[in-house]
Order: C-alpha cells, then structure tokens, then sequence
C-alpha cells in the first residue's frame, strides 16, 4: 500500500516539476524529500537543544535543533510522501504564500490525497507538498 502512494505521489511530484517549469520565469529546486527519524526528533525540540542518537554505524552522535521546535516528530518526510521546494522567479528565491499559491492548487487538483502546505491551519508551508493516506 505505501509504495503504491509513494509511486503516485512521485508521479503527482513529475506533473507539479513540469507546471512550474512550463511558466518559463519560475524554476524549482529540490528541498527536503525524506526526513530520518531521528532529523524528525531534532525538528521537533526547542531551539538550540540537544540530542544525543546514534548513527548508523551505532556511534553516539550529539544533534543540536537550530529550527526551533517547527518539526513535527511524526513527519510525512519521513514516509516519503512529502516534499519540499525552492522557488525561484526570475532568478530570485520567492517566499510569499500569495505567488506560490497557483502551485499549491494545481498541486491540489492533481488528486484529493494532495495537500499544500500553504493551506496549512497552524503554520504556514508554502514550499511543502504532501500526499494524504
């Protein structure tokens, strides 16, 4: 079943990539695809707090939260159905909601199972681009 999303949520990704680069002033760039569980817990903690986990190879590695507790501990990124981007008109990088607004809602009209971040209630993601299950 999650590959099955996953491969639609990669196929729904193909389709926002070519819109965007269809308009010929925008561009995109990857941001964070996939999140480990452990970034999930660093994303989650205060600002400039401290974890300690261990790597891959067991050794204790100390981590430090420098987001400030935006995370979620439980992330999508981490199912690997969501993403975020970097948009860039005319060169430069955009942050206003209001201009990335046109792809949150093709992105949204793609499939009822897509989500745009920036229709999010509590906080504002307009670079975050997630599929449902």
């Amino acid at each position: 079943m999650l590959v099955k999303e996953q491969n639609k949520f990669l196929s729904d990704i193909a389709k926002l990539i070519e819109f965007v680069q269809a308009t010929k002033l925008w561009e995109i760039t990857s941001g964070e695809f996939f999140r480990t569980d452990v970034q999930a817990w660093i994303n989650a903690l205060p600002f400039d707090s401290k974890l300690t986990a261990h790597d891959t190879n067991g050794v204790a590695r100390q981590y430090e939260n420098r987001v400030g507790g935006v995370g979620v501990r439980k992330s999508i990124h981490c199912d690997r159905l969501a993403a975020d981007f970097n948009f860039f008109y005319n060169g430069v990088i955009v942050n206003d909601k209001e201009a990335l607004k046109p792809f949150g809602e093709f992105w949204e009209k793609l499939d009822p199972h897509n989500r745009w971040g920036g229709n999010f209630t509590k906080r504002d993601d307009p670079y975050h681009f997630e599929r449902i299950v």
